[in-house]
């Protein structure tokens, strides 16, 4: 493996390492071995390939520490050499003393975990303790970046005589919020801390305060200090009008459940989540929004995050289901139409060998919209997919396999070129290489230098319910709730 500096440099830091175990550049680059670093019931091992041609290997327990002088509190991207050839693993990063779940990916060679953190001026601790253990660990480098704030939702939609509030999420990294206004109209807002990332908050603009807004289109203008700046869409109607197909993803934590209301007015619902997720989120939603009847019921696979533990039939029983799917309902390739939507089976039970590779995965179009619904399969799945539907890839929206959590295929959701991700997970999200690394690395940067449909992704962990009403392929939009439990407008 290229290590950054020459031999001498190299030498220099390991000598310094061992006397110190701390190294502060004028450059605010830090680089340290793993197997110099303090450490405890971990294994020092020898690889030609490593850094120096030792690692360590990490088994179930113990630490690695490293001691990190830095001259100014900032923002600093963290890099750790890897290897993890038995599969993606959950580790813990803590730094001086705050521990989180951070995710390594699979990879049987030398690879880099990264990761912006933040660091006091002084003496920092980094340690690397295990959760699922079973990795090699190599080195660890600090370097200086630039790192701005993010937010998202980008675009959303209110209504005047519906209004609600809307909830951004914005990631500050070290900025502070200054205000937020539309056409020079400032609007109040509140904030509240996002729990499971750093430095993150949810903003809320009350609904009274979006009243001031004209109906039209807006730009949001959320503005910080260093005269930063972030905008978001914002389509402010009077009342609006109810669209042909409208998808709803509620916030279910880790588990799915979308409701569709199709063209003819029926009603859709693919998996129903945990059991107290249905009965305290699912349920309550359904019934706040009249729908009482469910005429088409899926259930991808039979694992209790998706079908409740009893196989559906408490939502059999209660929304008097019409027709019932699952995954051995279809064959893979078969075509269909429901309520004026056409639907592909893209995956289904004989593709698999349990329960998730065998989970339904399906095409739906309408007026050339496309939504393809990921399921629980794997990256195994999805290359098989793209080699036997390649022409059914391509799509408007993509409801994440497996809430992000197990494989993807980079190459798959590169050629779908999603214009929104739609996403119902909980935080061990962030813990997962299969969204921090596959998906927000590798897909999504390459598809937003690359493409001119990818938006965003939406997990509702971070904003809520999310609404995508739809009447064709160029005319549709997406909207955001931070309660699942309330009215959505214009349903039915």
């Amino acid at each position: 493996m290229s290590l950054p500096g020459d031999n001498v440099r190299k030498c220099l830091r390991i000598v310094i390492s061992l006397l110190l175990l701390t190294i502060v550049l004028d450059a605010q680059v830090y680089y340290g071995e793993a197997e110099q670093a303090e450490y405890k019931k971990l294994l020092p091992e020898s690889d030609s390939q490593a850094s120096s041609g030792q690692y360590l290997k990490v088994l179930n327990s113990g630490f690695v520490r490293w001691n990190v002088n830095v001259s100014e509190s900032a923002w600093y991207e963290l890099s750790i050499g890897y290897k993890s050839p038995g599969g993606g693993k959950e580790e813990y990063l803590v730094i001086n003393n705050v521990k989180r779940a951070v995710g390594f990916g699979y990879s049987k060679s030398w690879n880099v975990f990264s990761k912006r953190v933040r660091l006091n001026s002084g003496l920092n601790t980094i340690e690397i303790s295990p959760s699922w253990g079973n990795i090699d660990l190599d080195y660890l480098r600090i370097d200086t970046t630039l790192i701005s704030p993010s937010l998202k939702p980008l675009r959303n939609n209110v209504y005047h005589n519906n209004p609600h509030d809307l909830v951004y999420k914005i990631n500050r990294f070290g900025y502070e919020i200054k205000g937020v206004s539309s056409d020079s109209v400032s609007l109040k807002f509140t904030l509240n801390e996002y729990p499971f990332q750093e430095d993150a908050v949810r903003l809320t603009i009350p609904a009274n305060e979006l009243s001031k807004l004209s109906e039209g289109i807006h730009e949001l203008v959320f503005s910080f200090d260093n005269s930063k700046s972030l905008t978001s869409r914002l389509n402010v109607f009077r009342e609006g009008s109810k669209a042909d197909l409208t998808i709803i993803t509620p916030y279910v934590e880790h588990g799915s459940a979308v409701v569709f209301i199709l063209p003819t007015g029926k009603t859709m619902l693919v998996d129903c989540a945990k059991d107290w997720v249905r009965d305290s989120i699912l349920i309550p939603m359904l019934h706040s929004n009249n729908i009482e009847k469910i005429d088409y019921f899926f259930i991808t696979h039979y694992h209790d995050d998706h079908d409740s533990g009893d196989k559906g039939e408490d939502i059999k029983q209660l929304f008097n289901v019409g027709d019932f799917y699952d995954y051995k309902s279809f064959n893979t390739g078969d075509t269909f139409s429901l309520a004026g939507v056409d639907f592909k089976i893209l995956n289904s039970f004989d593709d698999g060998k349990d329960e998730n590779t065998s989970s339904l995965s399906f095409k739906m179009t309408y007026n050339d919209f496309v939504y393809i619904h990921g399921g629980d399969t794997y990256g195994v799945n999805q290359v098989e997919i793209l080699k036997r539907f390649p022409e059914d890839i391509k799509a408007d929206v993509f409801y994440a396999n497996h809430h992000f959590h197990g494989s993807v295929d980079i190459g798959y959701i590169r050629a779908m070129d999603p214009s929104i991700v739609l996403l119902q997970a909980q935080e061990a999200i962030y813990a997962r290489s299969a969204y921090m690394d596959d998906f927000k690395k590798s897909v999504e940067k390459y598809l937003l230098r690359n493409s001119d449909r990818y938006i965003e992704d939406l997990p509702t962990l971070e904003i809520g319910t999310v609404v995508v009403r739809i009447n064709s392929a160029s005319d549709w939009s997406y909207e955001s709730y931070p309660d699942a439990i309330n009215k959505i407008p214009r349903l039915k």
